[in-house]
């Protein structure tokens, strides 16, 4: 094998990693679209969810007094938008590590999302306080 050969053989491995950098790019940009886009629906379901319970159990169950109803409404409303926000997070954080751990498409997506997903941040705080 003389100098060439080597020479066109270091090219194309460089292309086929170039090639497989591309297509890990592509696919974690298309994975964090669905994924946002699945987080932004599964929040609004989990906060409309709230609502309809807040009204099931204020109007149904508790009677609550007519002219409570615009404070209290309002109030449960506040607590139910940052309780869902919460939720929303965290149900989105565990389906997503679930999806990559069942569809085994860890090796096809960055490794800053894989991170981002595996990485627990307790441990990493502990690290941190280590040093």
């Amino acid at each position: 094998m003389d100098y060439t050969e080597a020479d066109k053989a270091e090219q194309e491995k460089r292309k086929k990693e170039q090639i497989e950098l591309r297509n890990k790019k592509r696919y974690s940009a298309m994975f964090m679209f669905f994924a946002c886009v699945f987080e932004i629906i599964e929040t609004f379901i989990i906060i409309f969810v709230g609502i309809i319970v807040i009204s099931f159990f204020m109007f149904k169950v508790f009677h609550a007094d007519p002219e409570a109803y615009g404070t209290l409404f309002s109030i449960l409303l506040i607590v139910d938008l940052v309780g869902g926000l919460f939720l929303g997070f965290l149900v989105y954080k565990k389906v997503i590590t679930w999806v990559i751990k069942k569809k085994n498409i860890k090796d096809k997506l960055s490794d800053e999302i894989i991170n981002h997903y595996f990485t627990d941040p307790k441990q990493e705080l502990r690290k941190r306080q280590k040093r």
